[in-house]
């Protein structure tokens, strides 16, 4: 299965659902807790969709100093 920027294509459609289509802002541990049971056998860490989150042009962080970053869809 093909790669998109650090996680597999079908995690990142995942990833990409759920923040594009709610208000709330998501850290990569709520998304990792969130879409735990959808994922199946292979489940990407925290640091992998932190990665995802940060180089995807239409994610935007929301806060700018703090111990974890939150983001939304732009």
């Amino acid at each position: 299965m093909k790669k998109r920027k650090g996680l597999r294509l079908s995690h990142a459609n995942l990833v990409e659902k759920l923040v594009k289509y709610t208000t709330a802002t998501w850290t990569a541990a709520q998304i990792k807790d969130t879409l735990w049971v959808e994922w199946g056998r292979i489940k990407p860490t925290s640091r992998e969709i932190g990665t995802y989150l940060k180089i995807h042009p239409n994610m935007h962080r929301v806060n700018k100093n703090g111990p974890c970053a939150e983001y939304k869809w732009n």
